[in-house]
């Protein structure tokens, strides 16, 4: 029995199979009900830990509605090209991307080609017919063509080159959240996200992804009685993961510890009365 359970309740593991849940949302957000509820006595918290976690790396580094799309405009036309839900090294990205411009040329009125230079690790588009364009900030492949914070942003003689180097690793890890039990951690700019666990993602694809903490925090639970358990699995923007039908597994641990009375110090206290003679 772990040092944190001080109750003469026994810990618990919850081991939970995403291919076991009662209601799938999509392959990576899953509820699960327990058949037995556990319910501890009034006097008693719940301390909770993920303390493992598997699952195939199946996700694609590009996905339809995450960060697919590259809108670009002239003064002609604008269009918007998808390169789709796919694993994109950059050589392919570029050749894809050129291959979808070439039949937006009638619109834009220019015929634009991608190219990517592997010593600069950046890309290049390039118009022909002395046409400038413009690509515009409502582009989702913001990151993975090297324009983070820096769209929209206009060709220089009919000569664009990303400023920053490109990125098509992907997400770096999996976020393990758990919607329904009051957990308080927060992201980056403070909000509270219910992630009970960052796994970082240290294989390539079609490997597996194993959870290596060394050490389980355990966090504090609002939930009295747990009834069911929902679980989202997100990536660095906080986006459901595609899993392309890949199942996921992890456990849950539970240790039980009785509830600490809060107390304030006398010294902490403003006595009203007294403050009143004074």
């Amino acid at each position: 029995m772990s040092h944190l359970n001080n109750t003469h309740l026994g810990s618990q593991s919850i081991f939970l199979q995403s291919d076991k849940a009662q209601v799938s949302l999509s392959d990576s957000h899953k509820i699960f009900f327990l058949n037995e509820v556990i319910n501890p006595p009034p006097d008693t918290a719940m301390l909770l830990a993920l303390t493992s976690f598997e699952m195939p790396y199946s996700m694609y580094n590009f996905n339809v509605g995450d960060n697919d799309t590259l809108d670009i405009s002239t003064n002609n036309g604008t269009t918007s090209i998808s390169v789709g839900s796919r694993n994109y090294d950059a050589t392919k990205l570029a050749a894809k991307i050129t291959t979808l411009l070439a039949t937006a040329a009638t619109t834009l009125g220019t015929t634009i080609s991608c190219t990517f230079d592997s010593l600069s690790n950046k890309f290049t588009f390039v118009s022909t017919n002395s046409v400038n364009f413009t690509i515009l900030s409502s582009s989702t492949m913001i990151k993975e063509i090297g324009f983070q914070n820096s769209l929209p942003s206009q060709s220089d003689n009919q000569i664009l080159i990303s400023p920053n180097i490109a990125n098509l690793s992907g997400s770096s890890s999996v976020y393990v959240k758990i919607s329904n039990l009051g957990i308080r951690n927060v992201d980056s700019r403070g909000a509270i996200n219910g992630v009970i666990s960052k796994v970082n993602i240290t294989c390539n694809p079609n490997e597996f992804i194993f959870f290596q903490q060394q050490e389980s925090i355990y966090y504090l639970i609002q939930e009295r009685n747990l009834t069911h358990i929902e679980i989202q699995l997100t990536d660095d923007k906080q986006n459901n993961l595609v899993l392309n039908g890949g199942e996921f597994s992890l456990t849950l641990t539970i240790h039980f510890a009785k509830s600490i009375q809060q107390t304030i110090d006398p010294n902490f206290l403003l006595d009203k009365k007294q403050n009143d003679e004074e």
